[in-house]
């Protein structure tokens, strides 16, 4: 698993867009329909999209994270703000 500092900004803007298109896959939208500013719950992510999103991220990007994040910060803009902190914390509880 990529350490934090392994999270540059090319891989969150690849993680960001990535995330995008699977949750309007997920919803049958378009993916210019999903904003990156809006409360994902307002569109009907459900904990469904929320696992396979967090499934995804460890398939496609080898980055562990909990699907809680995305409800703690419910924007794309929002969680991806804060997934490098969230990832340092993580590591050093030794989780």
């Amino acid at each position: 698993m990529p350490n934090t500092s392994e999270l540059d900004q090319d891989t969150l803007r690849s993680m960001k867009s990535w995330a995008r298109i699977v949750i309007a896959e997920s919803l049958d939208l378009p993916p210019e329909k999903v904003s990156y500013d809006q409360d994902l719950s307002e569109i009907g992510v459900d904990s469904l999209v929320l696992t396979i999103l967090a499934s995804g991220f460890e398939d496609d990007f080898d980055v562990l994270i909990d699907p809680y994040w995305l409800v703690e910060y419910p924007s794309l803009n929002a969680f991806f703000e804060n997934l490098p902190g969230l990832l340092e914390t993580k590591a050093s509880d030794g989780i």
